[in-house]
Formats: C-alpha cells, sequence, structure tokens
C-alpha cells in the first residue's frame, strides 16, 4: 500500500489567539460564515464581534454567523450548506466541540469553501482531521465521511479551554491515548487508514509522543484546567490531544477503542459517556486483550487519576451491561468493515468478549 500524509495547513494555539482570527483570515477570503456551538453561542458572538472588528483588521472578511443545531447528519449539514451558501461564504470558521467541528468542515466541503476549526475544548483529535463523523438524527453512529481537504488552519485558544469543564481535557486524553496504540497495531497489521493508505513514520511517532506527553503532564494539567489557568502542562496536553493525536490517527488507522466506541453508541444507557471516555474503557480492553499488563496496569492507575472510566460500570447510566447487550456490541465489532481487525494477526472474536465480560465485571 502507499503511504501518504494529511495534516492541516496551519495549525494555531496560544492565550486569546481567537482575538486574531480576522487578522489571519485577512487577504485569503472576501466572506465568512461562522457556525457555532449552541452551549457558548452568547461567549463565541462577542468574540467574533472583536476578532472581525474592521477598525482594527479593515481588510477582515464579510462575516455571517449561526449556531448548530443538532447531530452530525445528512439534514443538520445540508441546512448549514445552505445557509452558508446563500452568505456567500468561502470560508467556513467552526468553533465549539466535536459536533460542531464535524458539522463545520462537511459544510464547508459541500458548498467547496474552505473550513477554519476553532475547538473550544480539547475533548477529542477531530479538529485537524479531513473526516467527519456521522450520526442518524436521534444519534445511532453511521461511519465515517472523508473530504478531499483538511480543514485551512486549526486556532486552538488554550484561554478559552482552560475554562471548559475538567472532564473535557480527561476525555480528550483518553481520544489521545488511543491513538498510539491502534497506529501501532494497524500498522503492524498491513491495515489502511479511513483514506485506504498506510501512515508514514513521522505520523506514528506523532501518535506516540502524545501519548508520552499525556501521561507525563496529564494529571497537572487536569489541575490546571480546575483552576481556569493556562501553564505548560495544559498548552501540552491540548497540543496532544488536538495536533499530535490528530495527525496520529488520520494517517495510521484505528483499531479496537474505536470500534468499541461505535458499538456502545447504539446503546442508549452508554450515551452520557463522552467519546473520549468510551474510547478510553476501549484502550483498556485492546490492553487487556492484547495480554499486556504492564500497559494496562498503567494506563488503568492513570484513569483512575484523571477521572476516566475503567470498567463498564463507569460509563453505564445502570450498574454495568447485559449479556444481551455485549452480545450486540461483539456483533458491531465483529462486522468486516470493523477497524478491530486490523491487529496483527487478526481479531479472535471469543477472545475478545470474554474481555469484555472481564470489564463487566468489574
Amino acid at each position: 500500500m502507499h503511504k501518504i500524509f494529511y495534516a492541516p495547513a496551519k495549525y494555531i494555539q496560544g492565550p486569546g489567539v481567537f482575538d486574531r482570527l480576522g487578522e489571519l483570515l485577512t487577504g485569503r477570503y472576501a466572506s465568512c460564515f461562522a457556525l457555532l456551538d449552541p452551549a457558548i453561542e452568547d461567549m463565541l458572538r462577542g468574540k467574533l464581534a472583536k476578532a472581525f472588528d474592521r477598525n482594527v483588521f479593515p481588510g477582515c472578511p464579510a462575516l455571517a454567523a449561526a449556531p448548530a443545531r443538532g447531530e452530525c447528519c445528512d439534514e443538520e449539514i445540508e441546512r448549514v450548506a445552505a445557509t452558508a451558501r446563500a452568505a456567500g461564504a468561502d470560508v467556513v470558521v467552526a468553533a465549539g466541540g466535536g459536533k460542531t467541528v464535524d458539522i463545520g468542515k462537511a459544510a464547508a466541503a459541500r458548498i467547496r469553501a474552505a473550513s477554519v476549526i476553532v475547538p473550544t475544548i480539547a475533548a477529542s483529535d477531530a479538529p485537524t482531521s479531513s473526516i467527519a463523523i456521522m450520526y442518524t438524527a436521534d444519534h445511532v453512529y453511521k461511519g465515517a465521511v472523508r473530504f478531499p481537504d483538511n480543514p485551512y488552519m486549526i486556532l486552538v485558544d488554550t484561554e478559552i479551554i482552560a475554562h471548559a469543564p475538567p472532564r473535557f481535557l480527561a476525555a480528550g486524553m483518553g481520544d489521545a491515548l488511543a491513538t498510539k496504540i491502534e497506529a501501532e497495531r494497524c500498522m503492524q497489521a498491513g491495515g489502511a487508514n479511513l483514506h485506504g493508505f498506510t501512515g508514514t513514520a513521522s505520523a506514528l511517532q506523532l501518535a506516540r509522543f502524545a501519548y508520552d506527553v499525556i501521561l507525563e503532564n496529564g494529571v497537572a494539567a487536569m489541575r490546571d484546567v480546575a483552576a481556569h489557568t493556562v501553564t505548560p502542562a495544559l498548552e501540552a496536553v491540548v497540543e496532544a490531544n488536538i495536533l499530535m493525536s490528530g495527525v496520529g490517527w488520520e494517517n495510521c488507522g484505528l483499531a479496537v477503542p474505536h470500534a468499541f466506541h461505535g458499538a456502545l453508541t447504539g446503546i442508549p444507557r452508554f450515551d452520557k459517556a463522552m467519546h473520549g471516555e468510551r474510547v478510553a474503557l476501549g484502550v483498556l480492553i485492546q490492553a487487556h486483550y492484547e495480554g499486556d499488563n504492564a500497559e494496562y496496569e498503567r494506563l488503568r492507575d492513570f484513569f483512575r487519576r484523571v477521572g476516566l472510566p475503567v470498567s463498564f460500570r463507569d460509563i453505564s447510566d445502570a450498574d454495568t451491561i447485559t449479556a444481551e447487550e455485549l452480545a450486540a456490541v461483539m456483533s458491531f465489532i465483529s462486522r468486516p468493515v470493523s477497524y478491530a481487525h486490523n491487529l496483527p494477526g487478526g481479531l479472535d472474536p471469543e477472545r475478545l468478549l470474554a474481555t469484555m465480560r472481564y470489564f463487566a465485571s468489574l
């Protein structure tokens, strides 16, 4: 298989960097449509007004803005695309969490506009990718959709992220820690990434570096975000969660943790768990399945320190998971198109089911 390296054209991070958004788009685009996360719409509108102040930056693109609604589904993407098209947008700025980010990327692709991503939480590695995760309107996972290009720019204001609930940062660490073990197994097995290529050695090293950075700085970063303080530890973890992990997973591929996450989206009792929390439990499941006790114990202990799940009980609104639900999860994970087959030697469904039963017993 041929190798490929996908990445955004620009990645900019630091406290207060949102205020430079209009300046950074000046001279490149004529009209901007901003898609805003409805949970923090008022704050984002205020920041947009400052960033696109024509008294400060006379050449700023024309600006229109509206909140996102609902899931990253075909209906919502088409609604946003139509609004952006009517505004004459040649760039779509998506500011918010993972759902808003993916809707913005997809809408930009539909109208052949550039996309700029402004993540307001570091809860996943979605922002950098040329991929969006699709759901039905009632939040059932459908799969991934690919776009011709990665976002033009990722703008990460760590002052905003430092004021988000700590749970978001922990979820992002769970998602990012998966990148290394998925990337390594996928490349060892000769599996393809979502674009049908294999990853480069540079992307694999980014995945590994994200893992090391998070384990070294994650506990301190959780203390810092709880205090709403931007520190070197928080900056390091945010970059690992978003940039390193994002480039790592898109180029190198996925395995059991993300297959496991996808399976759980069809079971209502797990709806309150975040993407990164479900993926984190999948990380422990893959490590245990592979018999890597040292990695399993290291990650389990770290997860407990930062508030990530270590059992089904931790992500369920009930006691644990039933035998019927486990069978449904296993059926989803075993599908021929599942990422879980990206393991050296292939997937052993019976052994994986036994592993999940162990986590159901905790």
